[in-house]
């Protein structure tokens, strides 16, 4: 054991106990058994493809990748869905990805979500965002179908824990709702991205990342078009003075068809939990056919939340197992703007 400690440098020592630290607890023990010069020998190719990656030298980094997993599995014969393997295959599944192989780069994905699930099976954030992953190579892939499967899975994961903000799942709504545009026979256009994380990237730089880039391809794809400057407009009292009571009705009717059929929203809501959303989000996701502006729907929904109590007409809304609020410092969103919250009613069971 000494000496095959002794034969790695002080640098690769560090470097080991990095790795071995990166590993669940309860999957250290079957690296720790490997001989350490031999498997830091062969892990210093998955350091190697993730340089590569990085400089977006594609095929070098497949290249090294394939030769750690190759290499690693002679030594984990038995452990070839160890836990160490999930990081290569989702290296794997990036290359594919920025190389446009996207029946590769779902293989490699879902690889990496079976692996997850088998070492991390409580771990809701990491599985949620694998599921994400894995949705949006099917989206590239234009298999819309299991993109919107994996889409919703990673949606009703994400509410089993606490790790994913409710505005990176709004986003992933988006997404979802895009999908679902496509199934219908909308356009498509396909864009490389990257949600691998960066060496000095946590989990919560990667969530903020991956936000503005969902709304940078939400927007690509031409489905959800939203103008940058409403995410920074701030509400204008005196636009209420506008609203008549047609504009209330026709936001209230798009904002109960929205509630009754939004499928996620609603398994969300079953569970005490909802989404967030700017006015924008609401007049393109739902009345982006109607010719109100996104200040008046601003006002319409203002008012409706405001009156809900004491106007009869809100009374289907008030029956809908949900309650609507409004908010001006939401700490996703610039202060001052509007952010709409839909959340669910827990209904008691007891007898």
């Amino acid at each position: 054991m000494g000496s095959c400690q002794s034969s790695l440098s002080r640098i690769e020592r560090d470097a080991y106990e990095d790795i071995i630290n990166s590993i669940p607890i309860h999957c250290q023990q079957e690296i720790i058994k490997l001989p350490k010069r031999k498997f830091f020998n062969i892990y210093k190719f998955h350091l190697i493809a993730k340089y590569y990656l990085q400089q977006k030298e594609y095929q070098m980094a497949l290249l090294n990748e394939c030769l750690a997993i190759q290499n690693l599995e002679l030594l984990l014969s038995n452990h070839k869905d160890h836990m160490i393997f999930a990081p290569m295959h989702n290296l794997l599944s990036l290359c594919f990805l920025e190389t446009m192989n996207m029946q590769l780069a779902i293989l490699e994905g879902l690889i990496t979500l079976k692996i997850i699930l088998k070492h991390m099976a409580t771990d809701y954030l990491e599985i949620g965002l694998q599921y994400f992953r894995v949705a949006v190579f099917c989206l590239l892939g234009r298999q819309f179908k299991s993109a919107e499967r994996y889409f919703i899975k990673s949606i009703e994961i994400a509410q089993l824990g606490d790790g994913l903000r409710l505005d990176f799942i709004q986003k992933i709504e988006v997404l979802l709702q895009t999908t679902r545009a496509q199934i219908s026979g909308s356009p498509l256009r396909i864009i490389p991205i990257n949600y691998e994380s960066g060496l000095d990237e946590n989990r919560e730089d990667l969530i903020r990342r991956a936000t503005n880039e969902m709304s940078v391809i939400a927007n690509q794809f031409g489905t959800f078009q939203i103008n940058e400057t409403e995410l920074k407009r701030l509400p204008d009292k005196q636009t209420e003075l506008l609203i008549n009571d047609n504009i209330v009705n026709d936001i209230l009717n798009s904002l109960i068809t929205f509630l009754k059929e939004n499928d996620p929203l609603n398994k969300l809501g079953i569970k005490g939990s909802g989404i967030c959303f700017v006015a924008a989000y609401f007049k393109s996701i739902q009345m982006e056919t109607s010719s109100l502006s996104i200040p008046i729907i601003e006002a319409g929904l203002t008012i409706i939340i405001n009156q809900i109590n004491d106007d009869d007409r809100f009374r289907p809304l008030k029956q809908l197992p949900f309650t609507i609020s409004y908010i001006d410092d939401d700490q996703s969103n610039i202060a001052g703007v509007r952010v709409f919250q839909i959340k669910g009613i827990i209904t008691s069971n007891k007898q």
